[in-house]
């Protein structure tokens, strides 16, 4: 098993996928928003720490 956690800036594209047949991508948790100063905020204007959970959106889209 591959466990991974990445950060991706808002412009960068995450792109999952499996080696072989017997595989799955099992996402559990999938945020949006500014959560911390780092690589991809590197200035507070007041918003840090805000966040929405995406992982919905991901579960529906590939569904269809």
């Amino acid at each position: 098993m591959c466990v991974e956690c990445r950060e991706y800036c808002q412009f960068e594209t995450f792109n999952a996928s499996c080696a072989g047949a017997d595989e799955v991508v099992l996402m559990e948790v999938a945020r949006y928003g500014r959560l911390r100063l780092g690589r991809c905020v590197t200035h507070d204007y007041g918003f840090l720490g805000r966040k929405s959970s995406l992982i919905v959106i991901i579960i529906v889209i590939t569904l269809v």
